[in-house]
């Protein structure tokens, strides 16, 4: 078994507010706005829920427990989303988790170093 490890450097809440103006803006170009963004934050940003205000859906899409907030938000709080990007007052929001790894880090197979990435580690990755 694995574990990730993170360096803890600037783990602060932050919340981003982007206003952009096409009115053709699509979830894609939104999550790739909210990507560089966030790579001007941190070294490996990794999203762990969204939501798409113009559908209503969202990331993680299912409700269980007490219900003071969306579900999608306890989610990413739950695993210590420090990175809130909202485009267009809510029409797109992105909770990510803002990390910094060492230079050679291994995590389940993958192996992080300068130039690569974490394309396979999971489908909430930026990359």
């Amino acid at each position: 078994m694995t574990q990730i490890h993170h360096i803890t450097q600037n783990q602060s809440q932050e919340y981003i507010d982007i206003q952009i103006n096409p009115s053709d803006l699509d979830f894609t170009a939104a999550k790739q706005i909210a990507k560089d963004k966030a790579f001007e934050i941190c070294d490996h940003p990794m999203i762990l829920s969204w939501k798409n205000g113009k559908t209503g859906q969202s990331h993680p899409d299912y409700e269980c427990g007490i219900n003071d907030r969306p579900f999608w938000i306890r989610y990413a709080q739950g695993r210590g989303a420090n990175l809130t990007i909202d485009i267009n007052k809510g029409e797109y929001v992105f909770m990510v988790l803002k990390m910094y790894w060492p230079i050679e880090t291994c995590l389940t197979g993958y192996c992080l170093s300068l130039g690569s990435g974490l394309e396979k580690y999971s489908m909430f990755c930026l990359f």
